[in-house]
């Protein structure tokens, strides 16, 4: 949340965030679903007082509070005038936003960005036809079509059957395609996807961890030698003839291990922060949401 901030207002209102959730932990229940408990802006400039040196931050508090409140991301919201100004950090809205762009940057790492504006002008829409997807997205109708279908098929966007009588009630039903997005449905399709990489991630790394465990221990344990070497001052001569000891071929084998293990570990931390948004959207947003804009009989 203070990233999205930061990057999208600037350095200091990203401070001034991160104050403000600093409060939020102080007073609200971490297990509160929609929206914190209420802070003045006399309290956050208080703490901002103590803790930071952003003089800047601590002249102009009002206007980036103000600015905060009045992003179209609605991270918080004015519920009273008490003590300068009372606010809420909405938590609901927080996660929608939250969720909303991280299902963006994954449709345009997988499929590119016209598949990511796709995306979002179904979102807007709510309910849209093909051939008007494809006019809205100003892409040629093929590409629009294919990209569409990657999408439904991958469960990221959905479509909607809308059966119309023919002419006078008598002629052949005419059958209307819309797309739409069911937000709920396709978190939980993908954290189903997430839990499965997950597993496999750990369950490669503790295989490569196994399969060269013998050579892993015997680097480890030069390192330590090594270590206590040099902080005895031995000689440099000295160090390499114990380095010496793991043979080309051993190191070239440890280095496209360890190579593996950081490119697992990257991706198990990438999984794992993954897992926790859409974990914390399914707890903290309402049903239907406001993410979808849906009526309740298509959630």
């Amino acid at each position: 949340m203070i990233g999205a901030i930061e990057k999208k207002l600037g350095a200091s209102t990203g401070e001034c965030f991160k104050f403000i959730l600093k409060q939020m932990y102080e007073r609200t229940d971490p297990w509160q679903k929609e929206c914190s408990n209420p802070f003045t802006l006399a309290e956050i400039k208080q703490l901002i007082e103590k803790k930071s040196n952003n003089l800047d931050l601590i002249k102009h508090l009002d206007q980036y509070v103000t600015l905060i409140a009045d992003d179209p991301l609605s991270f918080i919201r004015k519920v009273g005038d008490m003590g300068g100004g009372q606010y809420v950090v909405d938590l609901n809205r927080a996660f929608e936003e939250l969720t909303l762009a991280w299902f963006g940057h994954v449709i345009t790492e997988r499929y590119g960005s016209k598949a990511s504006r796709i995306f979002r002008i179904i979102y807007m829409k709510k309910f849209i036809e093909q051939e008007d997807l494809q006019k809205e997205a100003m892409i040629p109708a093929r590409e629009a079509k294919l990209l569409s279908y990657y999408l439904f098929q991958d469960q990221f966007i959905q479509i909607k059957t809308i059966r119309k009588a023919g002419g006078g009630g008598t002629g052949p039903a005419k059958a209307f395609f819309l797309f739409h997005f069911k937000p709920r449905q396709s978190v939980r399709m993908v954290l189903n996807v997430c839990y499965k990489a997950l597993y496999n991630t750990i369950e490669r790394s503790n295989f490569e961890k196994s399969e060269h465990k013998r050579l892993i221990e015997k680097s480890q344990k030069l390192d330590s030698i090594v270590a206590t070497m040099k902080e005895r001052g031995e000689s440099a001569e000295y160090i390499d003839e114990i380095l010496e000891t793991l043979t080309p071929p051993e190191r070239e084998i440890l280095e496209k291990v360890k190579s593996r293990l950081k490119t697992l570990s990257k991706a198990e931390i990438t999984l794992d922060s993954s897992i926790f948004l859409l974990q914390m959207y399914l707890f903290h947003t309402k049903v239907p949401t406001t993410l979808s804009n849906k009526d309740k009989k298509l959630m």
